[in-house]
């Protein structure tokens, strides 16, 4: 436990230095982006492989590459209408063309843990970055005060949301955790995460209501907004999770990595979060039009 509460701390820490730190338009948040993206991606890989899957390592590379590149120049939403196709074509054929070369070829697995893979821990780390792009005024009440209303450059709107849809993640994962432990006695998922509880499950859900309900007042978010995201993404978070846990336990491994202490790999601490960023971010734009 102490070991996973260190873990965690560090780990948050980093992220907020990532997410704030105003370089170059968050050069340093997409860099560290971009590292996280390519760790996930071999843990992906790596773990596929034990299940009998040769996927196209080089190409998947190449294909997050070239979507977190889009989202670092997506500034008016046209840039990314001509450079993602460019890497879906090349996720595609280039997985589909080695297949041709490989003396073990299994075209329907490799190629598709090739592109899963790269979708999975590429294209959806990529939201990661258009939601810390969002621009405009959303500025919480403590920066506006200390900056005596003038602007500030940490406190652009993206961050900020971004930061809405990680503390929310964290307190359901933290309460669902806890609750769990404390009260858990009907399984969630038994066959998928056996230690998950209906309980857990519920304590984490009211968790990210009430983190969503702190967090969306402090940022400035309106109530409504931030009740009805947080609800959401209380659900849609432990969905990602859970979905993790299928894709593990068909290929028959524990964790998908040792980097995190006391949390497995990059794919085991990001898996919520990787449901939960996109569903903010088209919640953000489509419904709240920020």
């Amino acid at each position: 436990m102490r070991e996973r509460i260190l873990t965690g701390a560090v780990g948050i820490l980093l992220m907020l230095l990532a997410l704030f730190l105003p370089v170059k338009e968050g050069l340093f948040f997409w860099l560290a982006v971009v590292v996280i993206a390519v760790i996930g991606l071999g843990e992906f890989y790596q773990a596929c492989q034990k299940k009998g899957a040769l996927p196209d390592t080089l190409t998947g590379y190449a294909a997050v590459f070239i979507f977190l590149l889009s989202a670092r120049y997506d500034r008016s939403r046209s840039v990314p209408l001509a450079i993602l196709p460019a890497g879906l074509t090349l996720l595609i054929l280039g997985a589909m063309a080695r297949e041709v070369f490989n003396p073990k070829r299994r075209p329907v697995l490799n190629i598709g843990v090739t592109a899963v893979g790269a979708i999975y821990s590429g294209w959806l780390f990529t939201y990661f970055i258009h939601l810390r792009s969002v621009e405009g005024a959303l500025y919480p009440k403590f920066v506006y005060s200390l900056s005596g209303g003038m602007q500030n450059a940490f406190a652009h709107t993206g961050p900020w949301l971004l930061l809405f849809v990680l503390l929310c993640t964290w307190a359901c994962d933290s309460l669902a955790y806890f609750v769990g432990k404390a009260a858990g006695k009907i399984k969630l998922a038994p066959d998928l995460s056996p230690g998950k509880t209906v309980e857990g499950a519920v304590g984490g859900w009211a968790g990210t209501v009430l983190a969503g309900l702190a967090v969306g007042a402090w940022i400035g978010l309106p109530a409504a907004h931030a009740l009805i995201l947080a609800a959401l993404l209380g659900v849609t978070g432990q969905i990602g999770d859970l979905a993790k846990s299928a894709v593990k336990r068909d290929i028959g491994i524990k964790d998908f990595g040792v980097l995190l202490p006391g949390h497995g790999g990059v794919l085991d601490r990001f898996d919520s979060l990787l449901f939960n960023v996109p569903v903010a971010f088209y919640y953000f734009m489509f419904v709240v039009k920020i």
